[in-house]
C-alpha cells in the first residue's frame, strides 16, 4: 500500500497540475482618461453676496485645460452648472460646450440665473421655480461640473447623478468649479 500511494503521489506532482503559465483571461485595454482641474482666477473666485443682492453683475472664472498628455481625443467638454445650499443640492442643466482649449470661462451672475430653477413644495404640490437674485443667502453655492464627448462619440459622465442631481466627490473642489456666493 506503500507503494501504490507513493506512486500516485508521484503520478499527482508529475502529470496534474494546478498552476498554468498560460492566462486565459484577456487584459483589458486600457486607455489614459485627462481629469480636469479646473484654475480658478483668484480675483474671480466667488460670487459677492451683496452685488447678487443689489442685482449687480458680479463675475466667476475658471480656465479648463486638459492638456494633451492623454490616449483619448476630446471632441468638447460639455460644462453643467447648478445649485447647491448645504447638502440640498437642484437638478443640473448644461451650460456650455466648449471645444477649443485652453478654454477660459467668465461667467456674470445673470447667465447663472437663466434657466436654474429650484425645488419648492406648497401645500403637497413640488414645482420648479426661477431664481431670483434676493433667495440665494450666503455660502450658497453654484457647481460647474463636466462631461467629456470624445471624437469617436462616446460620452465619459465625470459626476455620478441620482434623478438628474449631482453627487459623489467630484462635486466638490478641485474636481468642480465652485463658485460660493459669499462676502469678500
Amino acid at each position: 500500500m506503500k507503494y501504490f500511494s507513493a506512486l500516485l503521489l508521484l503520478f499527482g506532482f508529475l502529470f496534474v497540475s494546478g498552476c498554468r503559465n498560460d492566462d486565459k483571461d484577456p487584459y483589458p485595454e486600457v486607455e489614459s482618461l485627462p481629469v480636469i482641474f479646473p484654475s480658478i482666477a483668484a480675483s474671480k473666485s466667488f460670487y459677492d453676496y451683496n452685488q447678487v443682492r443689489s442685482g449687480a453683475n458680479p463675475v466667476f472664472e475658471f480656465t479648463l485645460d486638459p492638456g494633451n498628455q492623454r490616449d483619448i481625443q476630446l471632441a468638447s467638454i460639455e460644462v453643467y452648472k447648478t445649485f447647491r445650499r448645504g447638502t440640498s443640492v437642484e437638478p443640473r442643466i448644461l451650460y456650455k460646450t466648449v471645444s477649443s482649449f485652453p478654454a477660459t470661462l467668465t461667467i456674470p451672475f445673470s447667465e447663472v440665473l437663466q434657466n436654474l430653477t429650484r425645488t419648492v413644495t406648497t401645500n403637497g404640490q413640488t414645482t420648479q421655480v426661477p431664481f431670483q437674485p434676493n433667495f440665494f443667502v450666503q455660502r450658497d453655492e453654484i457647481v460647474f461640473t463636466f462631461e467629456y464627448v470624445l471624437t469617436d462619440g462616446r460620452r465619459i459622465v465625470l459626476t455620478p447623478l441620482d434623478g438628474g442631481k449631482i453627487q459623489g466627490a467630484l462635486t466638490n473642489a478641485p474636481y468642480a468649479a465652485v463658485a460660493v456666493i459669499r462676502v469678500p
